[in-house]
């Protein structure tokens, strides 16, 4: 690559949410502007719906076109019938095709994950054919043995993962990957300038407490196990506010977030999606990231890491890089059973101690200066994609 001028990545983009993934390659690529100028090849339901995830494309000004589905295309899964597999094959074909005539402009093509791989397998050979950068970014943890993995793993010249935890976990059940090029860059996080610049400053020990989860309301997520722990905590404990911020598609985890009242002055607040938490994380006690291990592998933690850059300490489960995040007594609590009694005595801890929890919270904040500020991502990336200083 010539390392003197700017040149532009595609990123295969089909996706209609606004998790952690999504938020984590936008402010990548936002980042890495301008000797990185993205394109982003989306699906053409967010625009229909009017999802959030367009809406951070269009406010960013991002260059952007759109796959052919038109009405929406099905989800991979088991065909139900030979018409069914028929309309899927035609669905990849037709996102290959959409793919491998928006990658002639790009000298790198960037992939979120394996079905962003899956519409890409003729822009991915061409780009090898052509001498082109394809990176695989995992953000999701593919522990397990994968054959679908390592059939593409031939098509990709670089391999990012997002933790070292993560880097170890993924190459422990397909060992071929360490024979390629592997690059560990953290997620950046979206902060205000201004919110950057505030010193930190302790908890005040009386008035209401603010707990905060911040992500994809779903049960993979633990959202139930801390609602149990919450109504524990009810009732040792009084004017505790739990604020739960992130799209709900589980209906009934909805029941029990519209109709739960645990008492004792406490009380949970579902805010759905927020474009911004920096108002939430400036309030916040503590940070609950619940994701039990038995249910996903966190490739990262970005809610974590946003509560870090405010000196808000967090507790969590070992899901994933989460255990290597947040340091165990030194920027919050891990919790060691996967119950929700264990995430109530943890959160206890530091309810009961405001000195600890401020500790706790200058050290996480230290630590995201030292290793998750967007400087040293940026430096990571510059180096990942052989860029000039």
């Amino acid at each position: 690559m010539n390392n003197s001028r700017s040149y532009r990545a595609l990123i295969i983009f089909g996706t209609v949410a606004l998790y952690g993934m999504e938020r984590a390659v936008i402010e990548t690529f936002d980042l890495l502007r301008p000797q990185v100028e993205p394109h982003f090849l989306v699906s053409r339901t967010p625009q229909r719906l009017g999802l959030p995830v367009f809406g951070e494309i269009v406010a960013r000004n991002f260059s952007y076109s759109f796959l052919s589905d038109y009405e929406g295309w099905e989800r991979f899964a088991r065909p139900r019938s030979v018409g069914h597999l028929w309309k899927m094959i035609w669905e990849v074909f037709s996102g290959n095709l959409d793919a491998l005539s928006a990658v002639r402009k790009n000298q790198v093509l960037y992939l979120p994950n394996l079905l962003a791989a899956y519409y890409s397998l003729l822009a991915m050979l061409f780009c090898r054919l052509t001498g082109r950068m394809v990176v695989f970014h995992f953000h999701d943890l593919l522990t397990a043995r994968s054959r679908r993995l390592r059939a593409i793993s031939w098509l990709v010249t670089d391999f990012v993962h997002c933790s070292q935890s993560g880097f170890n976990m993924v190459t422990t059940g397909n060992s071929f990957l360490t024979k390629k090029r592997n690059h560990i860059i953290s997620n950046p996080i979206k902060l205000s300038p201004v919110l950057a610049e505030l010193p930190w400053t302790p908890k005040d020990p009386t008035g209401q407490r603010h707990l905060l989860f911040v992500g994809q309301v779903a049960f993979h997520k633990g959202v139930d196990l801390l609602l149990d722990a919450f109504d524990m905590l009810a009732k040792t404990h009084d004017n505790l506010i739990l604020n739960i911020v992130g799209g709900c598609d589980d209906r009934h985890l909805m029941v029990r977030l519209t109709n739960n009242s645990p008492g004792n002055g406490c009380h949970v607040k579902w805010w759905g999606y927020q474009e911004d938490v920096s108002v939430f994380l400036r309030d916040a006690y503590l940070l609950v990231q619940p994701s039990p291990p038995s249910r996903s592998h966190e490739s990262f933690g970005i809610g974590v890491v946003e509560a870090m850059a405010f000196g808000v300490p967090s507790i969590c489960f070992r899901s994933g890089a989460l255990q290597e995040i947040v340091v165990q007594e030194e920027t919050g609590l891990i919790c060691e059973e996967e119950q929700a009694l264990s995430l109530a005595a943890c959160i206890d801890r530091l309810l009961t101690n405001v000195g600890r929890r401020n500790q706790y919270g200058r050290e996480a904040l230290r630590r995201y200066l030292e290793h998750y500020s967007a400087s040293r991502i940026k430096a990571a990336w510059r180096t990942a994609l052989a860029l000039g200083q």
